[in-house]
């Protein structure tokens, strides 16, 4: 029952401690589809009742994308990288083509981490150490204690065979370090 997400793939579902079940993003074109379509909506189906909503979602929102990572540590959803769309072209994207001096018709890879607090359904920029995200799409996305390991993927132009580790503070550091900035303007 409820309104359920739109049909769509190469989207995310994260399982709550609480049953929930988050879907987030994805694509959809093929037959009978007009013009493709990025999601960046979450969609919540409860578990217990069957029952599909669209929560109220707050805070720095993530572009709409595909082929991008979830991973749940604590209460916080972490999203990283995935595919925003194909690359915009320009009359001086054909003219620098021509000139052979390259030109910015780039694929639209992310580099975009962000968490989503599952209790108050807010999205917000996280605090981690290691080397900063790269762009990618179609990786796999594993936590391991306080780290997350990113591992393959493509960065727009090639498949990756890399490993990339971020290391996050504990969940309630974590939460703790956003609200005090937050509450001081940082």
């Amino acid at each position: 029952a409820g309104r359920p997400p739109t049909k769509r793939y190469n989207h995310t579902m994260s399982l709550l401690a609480d049953g929930r079940i988050l879907v987030m993003g994805g694509y959809m074109a093929g037959k009978g589809v007009t013009k493709p379509e990025y999601y960046d909506d979450v969609r919540e189906l409860d578990t217990e009742t069957m029952v599909w909503s669209r929560p109220r979602v707050t805070g720095s929102y993530p572009k709409a994308r595909n082929q991008h990572a979830t991973c749940m540590m604590g209460r916080q959803m972490v999203m990283f990288g995935g595919w925003t769309g194909p690359p915009d072209r320009s009359w001086d994207d054909k003219k620098t083509e021509e000139e052979g001096t390259g030109g910015s018709n780039v694929a639209k890879t992310s580099d975009q981490l962000l968490c989503l607090d599952t209790d108050t359904m807010e999205w917000f920029q996280p605090t981690f150490s290691g080397d900063e995200p790269s762009l990618l799409y179609g990786h796999t996305l594993t936590r391991v204690g306080a780290s997350l390991f990113a591992i393959g993927g493509w960065d727009g132009s090639r498949p990756l065979n890399e490993v990339r580790i971020l290391e996050f503070p504990p969940p309630d550091e974590q939460i703790e370090t956003t609200m005090m900035e937050t509450s001081t303007g940082y």
